[in-house]
């Protein structure tokens, strides 16, 4: 089901079975193995991350 050359978490599977099995395609995060693993990142982001911190 997943490809042979990934190396996915304990948490990374559990995730993914999870969200499979909930019909979830598109997840609201940033670590690029979730879209490695066939779902959609919302908001599109392409794993860089953002920061508010300190902006004010």
């Amino acid at each position: 089901m997943r490809p042979a050359d990934k190396a996915f978490s304990f948490t990374d599977c559990t995730s993914f079975v999870v969200m499979d099995e909930l019909g979830f395609r598109k997840a609201l995060i940033t670590d690029r193995r979730f879209r490695q693993a066939g779902f959609e990142m919302l908001p599109g982001v392409d794993g860089a991350r953002s920061s508010t911190r300190g902006s004010r």
